[in-house]
């Protein structure tokens, strides 16, 4: 039996969509109304635990309901609903980071498509984009397309929005031999243009490859002046 997923966005479908340029706002229309039978039958741990609490004030109650649910249960529906979340959103997700031309001028489809993933399950979402990362560095291959788009995604958000998971994929990023994704990296960094980004970039080693180098030097440089640190 198909999901409500499957039904809305078989992977010829969806290559059909991108081919034939329909908005990313529409398609994310149609997933909405998937979702619909999805979240009614998604478990709310916290709200089904605060409910039986409220039944257990009444005295009449407080013999046959639990106090509340186990944290140990809590904590296992909480893993299955990331889990589903991640399985429901992952692949489309992936095929609109390739797709999409994002930059900081204006709203891109992985942006708004992300906007919408964060406003449905912000931890989710953020886990989502951990594991797409992750799994670029896993793969065989080097996927600096995908990584390079991950990282201009995250260009859109401040520090703290995200944090700490936008940092720990800026680390990572760094190590990667690829001139490309350490260049876009710094991009991020310039984005943030805080002091905790000035405290992380000075602990990495300076670049080698020449214009990598200059670009390093101007970006810290850049912050020394606007914090005033000599």
């Amino acid at each position: 039996m198909k999901s409500d997923t499957d039904i809305f966005y078989s992977q010829s479908q969806v290559s059909r969509e991108f081919e034939s340029g329909i908005d990313i706002k529409y398609l994310i229309s149609l997933i909405e109304v998937a979702s619909d039978t999805y979240n009614r039958q998604k478990i709310n741990a916290s709200k089904f635990s605060l409910f039986l609490s409220t039944l257990n004030n009444d005295s009449e109650n407080s013999t046959i309901l639990p106090q509340k649910l186990e944290s140990s249960t809590i904590l296992e529906i909480s893993i299955l609903d990331k889990s589903k979340f991640i399985s429901k959103y992952k692949d489309f997700f992936v095929r609109i980071l390739k797709s999409s031309n994002i930059n900081n001028e204006e709203e891109s489809g992985a942006e708004h498509y992300f906007n919408f993933l964060l406003e449905k399950d912000k931890d989710g979402a953020i886990k989502l984009l951990e594991e797409i990362f992750i799994s670029t560095l896993t793969r065989e291959s080097l996927d600096e397309d995908l990584q390079v788009s991950i990282l201009r995604l995250l260009c859109n958000y401040d520090f703290k929005e995200l944090s700490p998971s936008a940092q720990l994929i800026a680390t990572s990023a760094y190590s990667i031999n690829s001139i490309r994704v350490k260049s876009v990296t710094f991009d991020l960094f310039g984005h943030w243009a805080n002091i905790e980004a000035y405290n992380m970039l000075k602990k990495y080693n300076e670049p080698q490859e020449p214009w990598l180098k200059m670009k390093y030097k101007a970006l810290l440089k850049s912050l020394k002046i606007k914090y005033d640190i000599y």
